[in-house]
């Protein structure tokens, strides 16, 4: 669940103590802006389909933000329910390899503006969050800090890109060498996305995993030929072995 505040911070978390009226968010990120009276919106997923209702901050607490739903319709209540029902999601992901190059497409928000943000490398990715590597400079790493909320796309090669939003979790900062631009690990924590991109990432995954499948089988059926011809006989005789043996020195024995 994410809690996206009218001064446009965007706050990920888990729910305690779900009311009809109003639920406890723990947020992942633990710093933050938040006090009692402020509004926003709450985001809830069920069954992939994306839910917002309007809401404000009752209480801020050690252990969570307190918030009440501002909506008469009932919406919340039907919609909570159906999100007790609904069966498990099975999280399936993969980690890339250095040959697997798939790159993300990154930019922020300041106000109306779009602030682009130096491409990344895809590291990571599960069906709730990915991590990604990026040079890092003074000027896009205010924009990266725990908490800031990001607009990415994934772009694979030879398919269309998956747009997908959230917050940043962490980042971590490599000490760069003299000759080389800084790089930063980025680990990044999916809003609730649409279907589409949900789908998207599903057939990304299958599709790194079926070709290293393919790799493993190609490369153990080219093992398997080079150790197994008609030239190697299945039972060597003592002669046969000083043939082999003349024929690799270049002269008789």
């Amino acid at each position: 669940m994410i809690f996206k505040s009218t001064d446009g911070s965007a706050h990920f978390g888990i729910t305690q103590n779900v009311s009809l009226h109003g639920l406890l968010l723990v947020p992942v990120i633990k710093e933050h802006r938040l006090s009692a009276g402020q509004h926003g919106v709450i985001q809830l997923t069920v069954q992939y389909v994306r839910h917002t209702f309007p809401c404000r901050v009752v209480h801020v607490q050690p252990n969570g933000i307190g918030c009440a739903i501002d909506e008469a319709d009932g919406r919340f209540s039907t919609t909570l329910i159906s999100a007790l029902q609904q069966e498990g999601q099975v999280q399936t992901g993969v980690n890339l390899d250095s040959e697997e190059t798939i790159q993300v497409r990154i930019s922020t928000h300041s106000n109306t503006a779009t602030i682009p943000i130096p491409t990344g490398r895809l590291i990571t990715l599960n069906s709730s969050s990915m991590e990604f590597e990026l040079p890092l400079s003074p000027e896009n790493q205010s924009h990266l800090s725990a908490g800031s909320a990001l607009w990415i796309e994934i772009q694979p090669v030879h398919s269309p890109p998956i747009p997908v939003e959230g917050v940043v979790r962490q980042l971590i900062c490599t000490p760069a060498a003299q000759s080389a631009a800084s790089q930063a690990r980025c680990s990044f924590v999916f809003a609730t996305l649409p279907t589409p991109s949900v789908q998207a990432i599903r057939k990304l995954v299958q599709r790194l995993h079926t070709r290293r499948l393919q790799r493993m089988i190609a490369c153990r059926a080219t093992t398997l030929a080079l150790h197994s011809g008609d030239d190697l006989p299945r039972w060597l005789q003592r002669h046969h072995i000083r043939n082999h043996l003349q024929r690799f020195f270049g002269q008789p024995l």
